[in-house]
């Protein structure tokens, strides 16, 4: 017999089955995708602000920032986006049939039988390429190609603004 439980008992279960590190799963991605992220879009934007002085002889307008703050986000994300598909199969494992999309989520058993065998970041990745290759790690990135260099172009030309407000220089 299924019951249908809260978040408050979700969360129970979760924590008596796993522990309260279940909590935290999929952060070891996060934490490992952002480094890189942040270093290739910190980098391409201040490179390619330099080009840009450098062929105009002035500094970058506001649609010069826009514009390569999107493009950085876009590189970044491209090269990143793996750590991203494995965080997500790691906090949805057990819960989601990747392969049909059938979810347990608000349909949780008495016991949590389907919380075990919990997998780590590696054997999430090879699992992920051994269902659907290499080019699985990448499901879902067109869509992300849409949010995120809109965010973070807009993140990057508001710290260029308030860093020349409050006189800021490099």
């Amino acid at each position: 017999k299924m019951n249908k439980f809260g978040i408050y008992n979700t969360l129970k279960i979760l924590v008596k089955s796993d522990g309260i590190f279940a909590l935290y799963r999929g952060v070891t991605p996060s934490l490992v995708g952002i480094i890189p992220y942040a270093g290739i879009a910190f980098s391409i934007n201040e490179h390619l602000k330099h080009e840009v002085r450098v062929l105009t002889k002035s500094d970058p307008t506001t649609w010069h920032k826009l514009g390569i703050g999107a493009f950085a986000g876009l590189i970044a994300q491209s090269c990143t986006y793996p750590f991203e598909t494995v965080r997500r199969r790691m906090q949805t494992d057990g819960m989601i049939n990747h392969k049909t999309g059938f979810s347990q989520v608000f349909e949780l058993k008495e016991k949590a039988d389907f919380l075990k065998d919990r997998m780590g970041l590696i054997k999430t990745a090879k699992s992920v390429i051994a269902e659907d290759g290499f080019i699985g790690l990448f499901k879902g990135l067109s869509m992300n190609w849409v949010k995120g260099p809109i965010g973070i172009s807009i993140s990057f030309t508001t710290f260029d603004f308030l860093k020349h407000k409050f006189g800021i220089t490099q």
